[in-house]
């Protein structure tokens, strides 16, 4: 009997992250401006929407409404302070991108290349003070 040690490949990719905001305009301006992304009208499915969807075509971020956000922080020894969660967008091209924010005068934070695959990242906050990491993979074939 042969068995296939090859390890099952069952999930394809993230379809999106539920992002909580305070305010569904200025949410839809920032990501629009900073990334591209358009909001994806649910109006004629939802009345009165508590959820904001915004996509650029190849993935969604979801956003949901609340009163007030707060802010997880770690207590984790080395990373006592900073933000507990974030997500991540990936840009396909680095140089570009980061021209593009500081056009914007949007501040990045925590730039690091990583030695393993000579991949880039670094940190935004976005109005609710959700981290936001931007990576670019210099080996990405788009």
């Amino acid at each position: 009997m042969t068995t296939n040690t090859k390890p099952r490949k069952l999930a394809y990719s993230l379809h999106h992250a539920n992002i909580p905001v305070t305010d569904f305009g200025r949410t839809t301006e920032w990501y629009s401006k900073v990334f591209g992304l358009e909001p994806v009208s649910i109006s004629k499915f939802v009345e009165n929407p508590t959820t904001l969807l915004m996509s650029n075509g190849n993935f969604h971020v979801h956003f949901e409404r609340y009163p007030e956000v707060v802010i997880p922080r770690s207590t984790f020894e080395h990373r006592t302070g900073a933000n507990l969660f974030h997500f991540c967008i990936e840009v396909t091209d680095w140089e570009e991108f980061m021209a593009h924010l500081d056009e914007l005068g949007i501040e990045r934070y925590d730039l690091k290349v990583r030695p393993q695959d000579g991949s880039k990242s670094c940190d935004l906050l976005d109005p609710d003070g959700h981290q936001v990491e931007v990576a670019w993979h210099s080996s990405r074939d788009w």
